[in-house]
């Protein structure tokens, strides 16, 4: 779920009564668009860490929250996007407006 709860728009995972959430992100930019590996292992999910807001990555993180990395930038200044995973977790789905791609 995506939550401004503690100021900045951050990734959470609850239960689905909206019990126990868990803060997984803490960008103090926007996040955007999470999707699930199919196994449920990783997210994969978009942020802006560059100062003038201009720029989205996209990035994968284990499901507890740990280990994020950038898997995609193709340039500053691009927005970069995922919409899902492949149906055995080993692509992803992305789109970029960065031309000459």
């Amino acid at each position: 779920m995506l939550s401004n709860k503690h100021g900045q728009l951050n990734l959470y995972k609850m239960k689905l009564d909206g019990s126990e959430y868990v803060k997984l992100t803490d960008y103090k930019n926007p996040v955007f668009t999470a999707v699930w590996s199919p196994d449920g292992k990783y997210l994969a999910y978009v942020t802006n860490e560059s100062p003038n807001l201009n720029n989205f990555d996209v990035y994968v993180m284990c499901s507890d929250g740990s280990d994020p990395r950038r898997v995609l930038r193709v340039k500053e200044g691009s927005q970069d996007s995922v919409s899902d995973w492949s149906p055995d977790g080993r692509f992803l789905a992305v789109t970029s407006d960065a031309s000459g791609v």
